[in-house]
């Protein structure tokens, strides 16, 4: 497209991905950096000297001559870069400009998807030569046969088109000319009013001035709107083969081409979507304007005529991200614009597209065999099994993947952060960080907790807790208890640290307003996914939460109108953090989330199961951290526990995206011992009574056994590195 028309319209509503951050460490494999390059239109090089979008990848290195581009964080500007590689593992960035190694470097963002006149669509920039000749000429007949020589407007064109539409009596030529109707899909508003018009003539005089014929009809043939495929906007010829026939462009047949054309003056009433009968008659009449126009021979029109209509539609989605972009738009309009008026805001956010296609992929997927292992999940298309899942950035909260849904043609329902469900167990690290962050430190790891009925009383009612597998085992240590996910002992441990501390925590971490009811402990408080997710930071964050974003800025015509900042709130001591983040190790390791293990996860991660009448589970490694819901929008109980339903989806995701990031073990804080302790007892091990395989436990300084489980004082000096904190220390440490 043009200088002109680039600097000046102001378009659409554009929303951008996040620039791709390339560090050492990086598997370019795993990160589908060529793919990336792709997308993004870098070419390979076949000469010498890069040029500027150009890469060149060899065995142990990859040159990529990086554009300049502008986002929240500033200036970027061009440069050529060398990725020294080894193993497919990148060990040295290096500047071939300037010279000397690089931190990072970076690729520029890449566009999601727009949102124009109250639809949400895609435009994937094709060059004109990527149009074949037969789909240029559908258009220019369909819609300004005499567009190469008229300069914007066409008097002979606007009365010829009127003759033909009285003779016929029907609207089969329009009379605005491609340029005129490029200057107001792009410059102006939907509205008819002569005003408009008379601006519109205006607008493509000037066009006509400042633009060639071909960046006109190029820019014409990638912007034109072609009605919706379900909630989705077609715009673009290329992206109506895509939607109508499952075809690149220049797959496109003559009549094919034709049909497309024939759309464009009335998107909805002639989309063979939709009126397949009523788009044929219109295809026919373009092929006969472009025989009229000595574009077709009459062979050629005899046989585009009787080729049927073969509708293809493409079911995967057209748009990139749609639950993520519709919600990032939604997050826009309550920010104060009104996303149906503000046109050419560029919409700068937090994902990622390669962990987005993966975070997609595993859920369907996932869906998928679950209703092929579980036949009574397979319920009627309104009615679906479904399903959610969302990735943050641990340090940032950046939300990298979203999908809120398994189909967002079917239902535009975003279940990430606009439904509402019980959690279930999956809340439970809150009561055990909210007993653990008690400064008299009367609660460890290795505290033994009852395991037996028990009745709290509730207003008039006696509440009596039971166990997810209906049995008591009598005494458990806090590590057992969430390991196993027991019910009651959790619920013990909650009354002995007050109901109201708990509630108290999950409303810092970003839980909402929590009830101080017994039952919370157990998670019967309703959440969104995200905002779950989000509370889970606290534990690779060791105490801070950081509440999850979408959007790291917005501008308009290169003015920065907003920039996100990192909203982080320390909730809890980062000692308690870590211990609470170290037994969720234990549950991947030996509890109900064990089959993370089985199914191939071999990195640091932690996480928790919940179940209730729907499926979840939320797992993280130091660096990223994933949630995944699996349940029915009505409510109707999947009978699967989290460990079944939600966690293998999680394990699909991670499995994939977990390689591109190094491996590393989550950080001790100053303030945390270890000690190998029974899992009976909960005391220290010893060869005379501990006879499984001991607990390497973390603990708080100053709260860690002294006694063995045979009777011996065993505790000594602190062990180097160990150093001792009071009891005022252990207070403020870390807050």
């Amino acid at each position: 497209m043009g200088d002109f028309l680039a600097s000046r319209a102001p378009g659409p509503i554009r929303v951008y991905s996040a620039p791709f951050v390339m560090r050492p460490g990086m598997n370019v494999e795993v990160a589908h950096l060529i793919a990336r390059l792709r997308r993004l239109g870098y070419s390979d090089a076949t000469s010498e000297r890069l040029q500027t979008g150009g890469f060149r990848a060899s065995r142990d290195h990859i040159d990529i001559a990086l554009r300049p581009f502008a986002d929240p964080d500033g200036d970027h500007s061009a440069a050529v870069v060398r990725l020294e590689t080894a193993n497919g593992t990148v060990q040295v960035i290096r500047s071939l400009g300037a010279g000397g190694e690089l931190e990072a470097a970076e690729l520029e963002p890449e566009l999601l998807g727009t949102y124009s006149g109250g639809v949400l669509g895609e435009r994937r920039e094709l060059r004109l030569e990527d149009f074949p000749r037969h789909v240029v000429a559908a258009v220019l007949a369909a819609e300004d046969a005499r567009f190469a020589t008229h300069p914007g407007v066409d008097p002979i064109g606007l009365l010829r088109a009127a003759w033909v539409n009285f003779r016929g009596g029907e609207v089969r030529q329009g009379g605005s000319t491609i340029t005129q109707q490029l200057a107001k899909n792009i410059f102006l508003s939907p509205e008819r009013t002569l005003t408009r018009k008379l601006t519109e003539t205006v607008l493509a005089v000037i066009l006509e001035v400042r633009m060639s014929k071909q960046e006109i009809l190029e820019a014409y043939l990638n912007n034109v709107y072609l009605g919706q495929s379900e909630s989705i906007g077609i715009y673009g010829v290329g992206q109506a083969a895509s939607a109508f026939f499952a075809k690149d462009v220049r797959d496109l047949t003559v009549a094919e081409a034709a049909t497309i054309a024939g759309v464009i003056h009335a998107p909805n009433l002639d989309s063979p979507l939709r009126h397949p009968d009523r788009a044929r008659i219109r295809r026919d009449q373009v092929l006969q304007l472009m025989a009229e126009n000595s574009w077709l021979n009459p062979q050629e029109l005899a046989v585009a005529r009787a080729e049927p209509i073969r509708l293809q539609k493409r079911f995967m989605q057209p748009l990139e991200a749609p639950f993520f972009v519709d919600e990032v738009l939604r997050r826009i309009a309550r920010m104060g614009y009104d996303t149906n008026v503000v046109r050419g805001l560029a919409v700068y956010t937090t994902l990622d597209l390669e962990l987005q296609h993966l975070a997609e992929r595993a859920l369907a997927n996932g869906l998928e065999s679950l209703e092929r292992s579980y036949s009574r999940l397979k319920k009627a298309d309104d009615d679906p099994l479904e399903g959610a899942i969302v990735v943050l950035e641990a340090r940032t909260g950046y939300v990298r993947g979203l999908a809120g849904g398994r189909d967002f043609a079917h239902s535009q329902f975003n279940r990430v952060t606009r439904s509402k469900r019980q959690p279930g167990s999956a809340f439970k690290p809150f009561v055990y960080l909210t007993a653990l962050d008690d400064p008299q430190g009367a609660i460890t790891p290795a505290t033994v907790l009852r395991d037996e009925p028990i009745q709290i009383r509730v207003g008039n009612d006696e509440w009596s807790p039971e166990n997810y597998d209906g049995r008591y085992v009598g005494e458990v240590t806090v590590r057992g208890a969430i390991e196993d996910s027991r019910n009651v002992p959790t619920v013990e441990l909650a009354q002995r640290v007050g109901i109201g501390r708990v509630a108290e925590l999950a409303h810092s971490a970003g839980l909402g307003d929590v009830p101080e009811l017994p039952a919370i402990a157990l998670g019967s408080v309703e959440v969104s996914l995200i905002d779950l997710v989000g509370a889970y930071t606290v534990f690779p964050n060791l105490g801070a939460i950081v509440r999850p974003a979408l959007i790291r800025g917005v501008s308009t015509g290169g003015d920065l109108l907003y920039r996100d900042r990192l909203r982080a709130k320390r909730v809890a001591t980062a000692a308690a953090s870590y211990v609470t983040s170290h037994l969720l190790e234990g549950v991947v390791e030996e509890g109900t989330a064990a089959a993370v293990r089985r199914l191939g996860i071999e990195q640091p991660v932690a996480g928790k199961t919940g179940t209730t009448n729907d499926a979840w589970f939320v797992g993280y490694s130091p660096d990223l951290i994933a949630g995944v819901w699996v349940g029915f929008d009505d409510g109707t109980p999947i009978g699967l526990t989290g460990a079944k339903a939600a966690l293998p989806i999680w394990v699909a995701f991670m499995k994939e995206a977990l390689p591109a990031y190094p491996v590393r073990p989550f950080d001790v804080p100053r303030g945390v011992v270890f000690r190998d302790v029974d899992r009976h007892s909960g005391l220290l091990s010893s060869a005379a009574c501990t006879d499984v395989s001991p607990v390497h436990e973390a603990f708080i300084i100053g709260t860690q056994p002294v006694l063995s489980c045979d009777g011996r004082r065993v505790e000594g000096q602190p062990k180097a590195g160990e150093e001792h904190l009071n009891w005022f220390e252990r207070l403020f440490h870390g807050r």
